[in-house]
């Protein structure tokens, strides 16, 4: 991994010296490097017994999709739902709103995992310079931006149509 990024320039040191992520690796103490490896993939075992699962300890999915906080906040949300219709904490019970959390948020989850796949894809021909990668953040927050404003005028323009009503 350390040879893959060594090249990356990072936006430190003094004017007119260029540092990369190489220069970085190398003056770090070989003790002090750790490699953590992140599996992207949903996993079928949501739950056990009396533990279940949210977020990336059930489906870890690639930054680049921008999903993972979103994802794991909405599974919040339905696994909280589903634990307050429980009528008595016995192990079936919970065993059975486990099973519905799961069937509701699995789909979401998965299609969140594709496209997250999509856009690591996307991005790995864009990431060769940190200048390159500047661009696309700044054209996806402008279409972000966009379509917020877009979302904003349809509300408005609801609200000034359920007034006439």
């Amino acid at each position: 991994m350390c040879k893959e990024v060594r090249h990356f320039k990072v936006p430190i040191g003094k004017e007119g010296v260029t540092v990369t992520m190489g220069d970085l690796i190398d003056k770090t103490p070989k003790d002090m490097i750790s490699k953590v490896m992140l599996e992207e993939k949903i996993f079928e075992t949501w739950f056990g017994g009396r533990t279940v699962l949210l977020g990336d300890a059930c489906h870890k999915m690639n930054p680049a999709g921008g999903a993972g906080a979103q994802t794991a906040i909405q599974d919040a949300v339905a696994l909280a739902n589903w634990i307050s219709t429980l009528q008595s904490p016995t192990p079936s019970d919970l065993e059975t709103i486990f099973k519905e959390y799961r069937a509701e948020r699995y789909p979401i989850a998965k299609e969140a995992f594709s496209t997250s796949q999509m856009f690591k894809n996307i991005g790995g021909t864009v990431r060769n310079t940190s200048e390159d990668l500047l661009t696309w953040w700044t054209l996806l927050l402008n279409l972000f931006i966009a379509f917020f404003f877009l979302l904003c005028r349809i509300e408005y323009d609801f609200h000034i149509i359920e007034g006439l009503l």
